[in-house]
C-alpha cells in the first residue's frame, strides 16, 4: 500500500460513521444467535423472531432478486415499491462507481467483466436464487481489489478466493464459511509461498466439513455431490431445530473465528502492507451476513446486508486517498436504514401479519361465495369443500409444510435430503393433518415455484397449498 497523506477530518468522520453502522448491524446478530440457542429473552431476540414470523406468514418485502425482482413474487405492501427500487438502484450505483473508479486508477481490464458478473447476479431471470451469492462475492472482491492495490499474483489469488467463496456457499451452505475464511487469510499472509498456505488451509477446511457432517448427522458424500439438501440454517433453527450436536457446531465455528483472529493478530503488519486487512474485513463481513441471516431470501432484513463488506473495509482501512474517495459511497445506507427501520419494528410487523391474515380470510370468503370470481374457478372441488365445511385455519407460509409443522407440532425434524423431506411430509399428512380432530388448513403459498403437495383427492390430505400470493385477493 502506498503511503498517502492523512485524510481530512470530514473524511475521518465519514469513516467513523461507517464503523458505527457496521457495529449497529452486528448487534442484532448477537441477539439473533442467542435466541437461536434459546438463551435470549431480550428485545433483540424478540425483534428477530418478529421479523422471522413476518417472513414466514407474510412477504419478505425487503429482499428482491434485482431491480424488478419483486414483480415475480408479488408486489410488496403499499408504499414499499419505491423503497425496493431505490434500494436496488443505489446498490447498483454503488457497485458501478467502485468498478469505474477502480478501472480508472488501476488500468485493469478485469474490472468491467467482474462488474458484469455482479449484474448477472442481479438479473432475476438468470440467477433468481443463487444470484445474490454471485454478486455478493463479486462486490466484496471489488472492494478488496479497489482498496488493497494488489499486484498481479494477488489478483490471481483474489479471483480464486472469490470463486471459492461463491462455490462453497452454493455447495456446503452454512457449515463452510469459517474454514474458507481461514484459507483466505492464510493466502493473504503467505508472502511468496501460497502452496504452503493452501496445504495449511485446505486440510483444516476438510476437517471442518467432516466434523460438521458428524455434528449435523449429514451424509456429506451425497450432500457435496448435489444429491441432497439440508433444510436448516441458523435462522431455520427456530422452526427446525438442529440435532443435539448443533451447539457444538457453533462452538466449532467459534474456534475457527479465534484461529482467524489469531492469524490476523500475528501477521497484522504483513496484512496491512499486502492488503490482507481488507480480505479479513470482507471475511468477517461475509460471516456476519451468513451468521445473521442464514438464508438468501432474508438478506436485506433490518439493515441491507449487501453493504457490510464496504462498511467494514472503510472502518479497517488505513488512511489513503482511495478510502477517502470510497467512503461517501457507504453513506447511502443511512437514509435507507432510516426508511427501512420503522416498518421492521415488532408492532409494525404484527400489523402487517394481521393485514395479510385478513386478506387471506377475504380470499376464503371469495372462494366460497355463491358466485366466485373467475380467478378462483380453477380451484379443485375438494379444496372448495374444505373451505365450505368446518373451521378453516388460515396459515401464511413461504415455502413448505416444514414451517407449518414447526409452529404447531413437536418434535421438529432435521431434514437431510429431498427424499427424507418428502417422506416427512407424507408422515405429517398421515399422522397430523389427517388425524381426527385436526383443523382444516389453508396454507397460502407465496413462492412462485411448484410444490408436490397440492390438494387432491388422491392424497386425501386436508391441506390446500395455494400457489400465488396474488390469489389472496387484495
Amino acid at each position: 500500500m502506498r503511503s498517502e497523506r492523512q485524510p481530512p477530518a470530514a473524511i475521518q468522520c465519514i469513516n467513523w460513521t461507517c464503523a458505527a453502522i457496521f457495529l449497529v448491524a452486528v448487534l442484532p446478530a448477537a441477539g439473533f444467535a442467542q435466541m437461536v440457542m434459546g438463551t435470549d429473552p431480550s428485545w433483540w431476540g424478540s425483534l428477530a423472531l418478529d421479523v422471522e414470523q413476518h417472513l414466514v406468514f407474510g412477504r419478505d418485502f425487503l429482499f428482491t432478486y434485482g431491480p424488478l425482482g419483486f414483480v415475480e413474487t408479488g408486489l410488496p405492501p403499499d408504499g414499499w415499491t419505491w423503497v425496493l427500487i431505490a434500494h436496488d438502484l443505489l446498490l447498483t450505483a454503488d457497485v458501478m462507481w467502485i468498478a469505474w473508479v477502480g478501472s480508472r486508477l488501476t488500468k485493469n481490464a478485469l474490472w468491467w467483466p467482474l462488474t458484469a458478473c455482479v449484474f448477472v447476479g442481479l438479473t432475476p431471470q438468470l440467477f433468481r436464487t443463487y444470484g445474490p451469492y454471485v454478486w455478493m462475492t463479486a462486490l466484496g472482491f471489488h472492494c478488496a481489489r479497489f482498496l488493497a492495490d494488489w499486484r498481479g499474483a494477488d489478483l490471481a489469488a483474489a479471483c480464486a478466493i472469490s470463486l471459492l467463496l461463491c462455490f462453497s456457499k452454493l455447495t456446503v451452505a452454512f457449515v463452510a464459511p469459517m474454514p474458507v475464511l481461514y484459507v483466505l487469510v492464510r493466502l493473504a499472509v503467505a508472502r511468496g509461498s501460497r502452496t504452503r498456505a493452501i496445504w495449511l488451509g485446505v486440510p483444516a477446511y476438510l476437517a471442518f466439513l467432516a466434523g460438521s457432517g458428524v455434528l449435523l448427522r449429514v451424509d456429506l458424500r451425497t450432500y457435496l455431490l448435489g444429491g441432497a439438501h439440508i433444510v436448516g440454517s441458523y435462522t431455520d433453527a427456530m422452526y427446525i431445530p438442529m440435532p443435539a450436536g448443533f451447539p457444538y457446531l457453533l462452538c466449532w465455528e467459534a474456534a475457527f473465528i479465534l484461529l482467524l483472529v489469531g492469524v490476523i493478530a500475528r501477521y497484522a503488519g504483513a496484512l496491512r502492507k499486502r492488503g490482507g486487512g481488507f480480505l479479513a474485513g470482507y471475511s468477517l463481513a461475509l460471516l456476519v451476513v451468513i451468521f445473521k441471516q442464514g438464508h438468501v431470501r432474508q438478506w436485506g432484513m433490518f439493515l441491507p446486508a449487501e453493504s457490510l463488506p464496504l462498511w467494514l473495509f472503510l472502518s479497517l482501512a488505513p488512511p489513503s486517498a482511495r478510502r477517502a474517495a470510497t467512503a461517501p459511497l457507504a453513506l447511502w445506507i443511512v437514509p435507507a436504514a432510516a426508511v427501512v427501520g420503522a416498518p421492521l419494528m415488532p408492532a409494525a410487523i404484527r400489523r402487517h401479519i394481521a393485514d395479510v391474515r385478513r386478506s387471506a380470510a377475504e380470499y376464503v370468503d371469495a372462494a366460497t361465495h355463491k358466485r366466485p370470481r373467475a380467478s378462483l374457478a380453477y380451484l379443485p372441488p375438494a379444496v372448495v369443500r374444505v373451505l365450505k365445511s368446518g373451521t378453516v385455519d388460515v396459515v401464511m407460509s413461504e415455502t413448505s409444510l416444514v414451517y407449518l409443522e414447526g409452529l404447531r407440532y413437536r418434535p421438529r425434524p432435521v431434514i437431510q435430503s429431498y427424499a427424507a423431506y418428502d417422506a416427512y411430509l407424507d408422515g405429517v399428512n398421515a399422522n397430523e393433518v389427517q388425524a381426527s380432530g385436526a383443523p382444516d388448513f389453508i396454507l397460502i403459498h407465496v413462492h412462485p415455484g411448484g410444490d408436490r403437495y397440492w390438494f387432491s383427492e388422491e392424497t386425501r390430505t386436508r391441506l390446500a397449498m395455494l400457489q400465488w400470493y396474488d390469489d389472496i385477493g387484495r
